[in-house]
């Protein structure tokens, strides 16, 4: 009986030290899953940050867009406004031609023609300063038409960096998505073991309590 006895002594502290290992064993698995939870939670977090940073580019490509646009209907009243320029020049050329071809009847009438030979040559004056005029006009549109095409140009380019931004962070999100996906599978698979072990650690324990309540 003493052998008997002793055996299963023997026994029951080879089961404790079974059932200790296996503790151990489901601690570490259990830090496991927390850690596979936790990497699980930071990388739904990043993906929050880049989609977050996705709006933000597409706003900022839509605003780019807006300013191209008004850019280009500015670009177009410039020249409409340049045309009309054009034309009271060619205007004020005929005005001034007319005016002298007037001056000119009017000095040939004589003392009859003196008064009109003062009006034409006011009209004169005037179709000058409105040419002059028309001339600064002129320059101050091709110069906002020249500011304009540049600040098309980098605008242009901004926004084919933005859009290649937007692009870039996409496929970062999409890395994240694969990351988080492939997390969520491995934490499931750890988990799953961790049931496993969970089934394995009550029953040894069930085995070890049957040896002892038998002694």
């Amino acid at each position: 009986m003493d052998q008997i006895s002793l055996e299963k002594n023997e026994t029951v502290k080879l089961m404790e030290r079974f059932y200790s290992g296996i503790e151990e064993v489901d601690t570490n698995f259990q830090k496991v899953v927390e850690s596979f939870v936790e990497a699980s939670s930071k990388a739904e977090e990043g993906i929050q940050v880049i989609n977050k940073g996705i709006n933000q580019m597409t706003t900022i490509r839509e605003n780019f867009g807006s300013v191209i646009q008004a850019i280009t209907r500015l670009n177009i009243r410039s020249k409409e406004i340049m045309n009309i320029v054009e034309m009271i020049t060619k205007i004020s050329k005929q005005t001034n031609l007319l005016a002298l071809n007037a001056a000119i009847e009017a000095a040939r009438a004589g003392e009859q023609g003196r008064g009109f030979t003062v009006v034409a040559s006011e009209v004169r004056k005037l179709a000058e300063q409105s040419a002059g005029a028309a001339k600064d006009i002129g320059a101050l549109i091709n110069s906002i038409q020249e500011e304009i095409s540049y600040s098309e140009t980098v605008i242009q380019t901004v926004n084919q960096e933005v859009k290649a931004g937007e692009s870039v962070i996409i496929d970062a999100g999409d890395t994240f998505n694969d990351i988080y996906n492939n997390i969520e599978d491995v934490s499931n698979q750890v988990m799953n073991v961790s049931a496993s072990m969970e089934e394995v650690f009550s029953a040894a324990k069930s085995t070890i309590n049957q040896v002892v309540s038998n002694e």
